[in-house]
Order: structure tokens, then C-alpha cells, then sequence
């Protein structure tokens, strides 16, 4: 259920979620932004991001397991492009019996929609699109748990910094926007 997986924590949309949830420490659920803003990395288009029920053209494709080891044939579009290796987990029904195994996967987000349904993200193996549904949370999907990076968001910064101050043509420059953020000439974490 999607309190289970919440693990006692409250909704987010932020990005990144904060919530912890079942996850181990140091990761996070992600919240429903954060996985419109990996399908927009991926290439969908905002308008179809912040649309509901199947949407998008190739980015579920590029989330899920290639081939038919897992997924029922013909796992139509299935790159992993991503490295994510979507698996087709089913979901557990409101009388604990498993569904769509081999099938479908779906995936819980921090977010909820109203008092009783989240979002969640859908895969099939008839599509490369990604559907993003509002679940009743009594029913049970499965998780994508995100590491934490706690100098995301000053990261963003440093590299809006660099990009707005001609970074490249710095007396010192070094390791910007390569390697961890600790790495970067005259930054201390």
C-alpha cells in the first residue's frame, strides 16, 4: 500500500522528495515531479509530462528491460537507455492477490493526489510510452528508490554560476562540471 511505502511520511512534489518512505538510508521515493522531470530528460515534452493516462512517444521504452526474459513479448520499445531496468512487477489488488506479473510495472511516487489515490507511473509491454495514473493507495506497486545527494540543489547553483559568469574562461576552472562537486577548484563541501 502506498502508507506502507510512505513508511509514516507525508506527500511531497518537491524535487528531491525528502521522503525516505521504505527506502535505505541516504535514498528517497521519488516525488511525481521528480519523475516528470527524468521522463522530460528522456525526451518527452512538457505538456505530454504534465498530462494524465498514457503519454509521450519512446520513454517508457527507454526505462524498461530489454528483451522477453521478464517481459511478456513483444516488450514493444524496449531500449533501457535509461539503465533503470524497469521489470514488469504486476501490482498486488485490494484482496492481496497479484496482477499483470510479467505484464505491467507500476511504481508509487511521494505524491498524492487526494486523500485516497497517489500518483504512480505505469509501464506495459505493448507500449513505449510512461502512464502516470492516480492509484488507490490500498492497492500495493512496486518502488523506485532514488539516492540522496544532499548538494544537489547547491550544485544546480554552482553550475548556473559557471554558465551566467563565463565560466569556461575562469583563471581557474578546474574540475568544474566534471566529478563531484568537492572536486570543483575553490568549492568546499
Amino acid at each position: 500500500t502506498w502508507a506502507a511505502v510512505m513508511n509514516g511520511a507525508t506527500s511531497s512534489n518537491s524535487n528531491p522528495s525528502g521522503v525516505q518512505g521504505v527506502c535505505p538510508d541516504k535514498w528517497h521515493l521519488p516525488s511525481d515531479t521528480a519523475w516528470k522531470e527524468m521522463e522530460m530528460y528522456l525526451g518527452m515534452s512538457q505538456a505530454s509530462a504534465d498530462s494524465t493516462l498514457w503519454r509521450g512517444t519512446n520513454e517508457g521504452g527507454k526505462l524498461k528491460e530489454t528483451g522477453t526474459l521478464h517481459w511478456v513479448s513483444p516488450n514493444t520499445g524496449a531500449t533501457n537507455e535509461s539503465g533503470f531496468t524497469a521489470l514488469p512487477g504486476g501490482y498486488r489488488g485490494y484482496d492481496g492477490t497479484f496482477s499483470l506479473i510479467y505484464n505491467d510495472g507500476q511504481w508509487w511516487s511521494a505524491t498524492e493526489n487526494d486523500a485516497t489515490h497517489a500518483w504512480f507511473r505505469r509501464l506495459n509491454y505493448n507500449s513505449s510510452e510512461t502512464g502516470l495514473y492516480d492509484g488507490n493507495i490500498s492497492l500495493g506497486f512496486s518502488v523506485r528508490c532514488v539516492k540522496t545527494y544532499t548538494l544537489y540543489t547547491d550544485s544546480l547553483a554552482l553550475v548556473a554560476l559557471y554558465d551566467s559568469t563565463g565560466g569556461a574562461n575562469w583563471t581557474n576552472n578546474s574540475n568544474w562540471l566534471t566529478g563531484p562537486v568537492s572536486t570543483w577548484y575553490g568549492i568546499s563541501v
